[in-house]
């Protein structure tokens, strides 16, 4: 289905709530003429750091709504010019200086999260529950735990498994020269990796550990080194959601990576009614992904 006006107002449509939630409310604090549109598929905004700890601990009730999980009808203020459309964009079609979004509901999630944190939110609530309770029921059950991958969210997932689990063994594999990527400074990665020593975090650089995820017995790595396991979380980052693009009348923005190449001012390079945030964009920052 498409979602249309019936009025003459300028319609702002924003895909996606991650960052586009903020730009939302934001947006619709400060005019009052236009029409702005906030489309995402779930009804609410996960915030992804937060769910990190929540599969870990049952600690602080992360899971129930307005902590980790913000509903979505309550982005724009009272009174203010916005409204929320649950669904999925599929296509985008242009014309003249605007365009429409062809929307679908119900659609698979094609986020590509790593586990534990790739939800099935679009099996519904009691789905994301019951993800959530077998990830802690794993982690709760395992002596000896890997995590594959060292930038943001393995540090992160690391650090709150011998925060939560002291006992546990926890041993990090990185397939670069250090934990993190090169946009963090040298002197903050040292430090988490004083931190991950004197934590009792093993860590182990320049090696893989390929297609291996959940209860097992053992690993071994690319490089042969056998690891004492069993249980494997996969921290590896995803890939940027950007397939609404392809094939689209913006393909052309697209880098071979698959991120979308933008100006200073985050304007689509080649369209400049059209902007790019969040982790899709070809910026030298650091991201989530």
């Amino acid at each position: 289905m498409s979602s249309k006006k019936s009025d003459n107002r300028k319609t702002v449509l924003i895909i996606g709530a991650g960052s586009g939630a903020v730009v939302a409310r934001t947006l619709s604090q400060k005019v009052d003429d236009i029409d702005i549109v906030l489309v995402e598929p779930l009804p609410y905004k996960a915030l992804l750091p937060a769910t990190i700890r929540l599969t870990v601990t049952s600690e602080g009730n992360l899971e129930s709504l307005d902590k980790a999980f913000i509903p979505l009808d309550k982005v724009f203020p009272p009174g203010r010019p916005g409204r929320f459309v649950q669904g999925q964009v599929v296509s985008l079609t242009k014309s003249g200086s605007g365009g429409e979004a062809q929307l679908a509901s119900g659609r698979e999630n094609f986020l590509g999260l790593p586990r534990p944190i790739a939800f099935p939110w679009f099996k519904g609530e009691e789905a994301v529950q019951a993800h959530i309770k077998t990830q802690r029921e794993n982690i709760a059950a395992a002596k000896d735990i890997v995590v594959v991958g060292a930038g943001a969210i393995g540090v992160e997932l690391s650090g709150e498994l011998k925060h939560f689990w002291p006992e546990k063994n926890v041993t990090v594999v990185q397939g670069d020269k250090g934990v993190m990527n090169d946009r963090y400074p040298a002197k903050l990665k040292r430090a988490v990796e004083a931190k991950f020593k004197a934590s009792g975090v093993k860590l182990i650089l320049n090696d893989y550990v390929d297609d291996v995820e959940g209860p097992v017995e053992k690993v071994v790595t690319r490089n042969g080194k056998e690891i004492k396991a069993d249980l494997v979380l996969s921290a590896r980052g995803p890939k940027p959601n950007t397939a609404l693009l392809h094939g689209s009348p913006f393909s052309s923005a697209l880098t071979k990576s698959g991120t979308v190449k933008v100006k200073p001012t985050l304007q689509v390079e080649g369209f400049d009614n059209v902007f790019a945030i969040g982790d899709i964009i070809e910026w030298k920052e650091q991201k989530w992904l």
